[in-house]
């Protein structure tokens, strides 16, 4: 596990937030239980007033960053990401990921989540370290609405924002994820 130095603050106002929800309107690239960069090269940066890592497509990585726990409210609970996806058609692809109650990692649609806009949009080939998956692919701007699995409701959650390369493809600008909040 690498940290990133530096914190920074996104547009989201925190005070106006239920608990849960401030843990995700902060990123905190530090050991002391804020966000974590995981993955040697390439590496995760602050970029912009969010986060980015370039995609060279010529090298076989697995890289992600991992949210602090936060509370899910009892009933429906939705997070909301402002992400741009620019990774090699040939091999890259880019996920999310989530633990509940610090259970294993699961894809967020196979543990019962949704995208209610700005959805997996590509599949990762058989060679990406991912694996074949529906994921977020080739070049676009998002907003995603994602509505958090029913089984999370009252408990805690991380995400885990991956990325992954088969090594295979061209040089891309990578992924840049702007703003993650949340609506409950």
């Amino acid at each position: 596990m690498t940290p990133i130095l530096a914190a920074l603050a996104f547009a989201t106002a925190a005070a106006a937030q239920p608990d849960g929800c401030a843990a995700l309107s902060t990123l905190i690239f530090s050991g002391n239980g804020g966000w974590r960069a995981h993955g040697a090269a390439p590496a995760w940066r602050v970029d912009d007033g969010g986060f980015a890592i370039d995609d060279d497509g010529a090298r076989v990585y697995d890289a992600s960053v991992e949210s602090p726990a936060f509370a899910v409210p009892n009933e429906r609970g939705e997070i909301v990401v402002e992400h741009s996806v620019d990774v090699s058609w040939a091999s890259t692809a880019a996920v999310l990921d989530v633990s509940i109650d610090g259970a294993p990692w699961r894809d967020f649609v196979a543990a019962g989540g949704r995208f209610d806009g700005g959805g997996y949009d590509a599949t990762s080939y058989r060679g990406n370290p991912l694996g074949e998956r529906a994921a977020w692919g080739g070049t676009t701007a998002l907003l995603t609405r994602a509505v958090l699995p029913r089984e999370t409701h009252g408990k805690h959650v991380r995400l885990r924002f991956r990325i992954g390369s088969g090594g295979s493809g061209d040089a891309r600008a990578g992924w840049r994820i702007g703003r993650v909040g949340c609506a409950w």
